[in-house]
């Protein structure tokens, strides 16, 4: 079975990016993202998955893979729900 927080980390990746990288592939430091588009995930990410991402607890390394980002969602999606 798929891992939804993959899955939809994937389509908000690629509708950010308009790539479809693996989801082990470096998205920062391959400079396929910038500060911009980081922005743009979070707010997809929240509007998605019903999470609020405080930038202070937060770092840029949370966002370099897809894997990275659909735990660190999967991460503030428990803390929220206790």
């Amino acid at each position: 079975m798929e891992d939804s927080y993959l899955e939809r980390s994937r389509k908000i990746v690629f509708a950010i990016t308009g790539e479809r990288p693996s989801d082990g592939d470096p998205l920062i430091t391959s400079g396929r993202l910038s500060s911009f588009s980081i922005v743009s995930i979070i707010l997809e990410i929240e509007e998605e998955f019903g999470v609020i991402l405080n930038p202070q607890d937060i770092k840029r390394e949370d966002f370099d893979t897809i894997s990275l980002i659909a735990n660190t969602v999967r991460h503030f999606e428990e803390l929220q729900a206790q």
